[in-house]
């Protein structure tokens, strides 16, 4: 039964490449929310993980390019999950990959608030 679920998630994720520009995009990123959101609300957890998983991915890249300015403090899975699902509960026609890069954006925000400033000192 598990290599049959498996088989279910692999042939829901594989369609998904997406061009853009000089860019070729794949994997779970590439799908729209309401299809994460659809596969979000199912009870099983393996239909989750390659969308958490991706994103985990995604979340790490974007460290690892920025990591000369700031290195992203990065969330639990549930909590990655959790707001992706609102973030696409929100935003259906958007893709996921858009969700996670928000994502990234307000985890940024939240850890350069949480700093203190290095201004000139009176």
């Amino acid at each position: 039964m598990r290599a049959v679920k498996s088989l279910l998630v692999v042939g829901c994720l594989a369609p998904t490449v997406s061009l853009a520009g000089d860019h070729a995009y794949v994997g779970a990123g590439t799908t729209t929310c309401g299809h994460f959101v659809g596969q979000h609300l199912a009870t099983d957890d393996l239909l989750k993980q390659p969308f958490l998983a991706w994103a985990q991915g995604f979340l790490t890249a974007e460290n690892l390019a920025h990591q000369d300015h700031v290195v992203v403090e990065l969330p639990e899975p549930d909590t990655i999950l959790a707001f992706m699902q609102k973030y696409c509960t929100d935003h259906p026609l958007d893709t996921y990959m858009g969700g996670v890069l928000e994502l990234y954006k307000a985890l940024l925000v939240r850890q350069m608030r949480a700093q203190p400033s290095t201004g000139p000192s009176p």
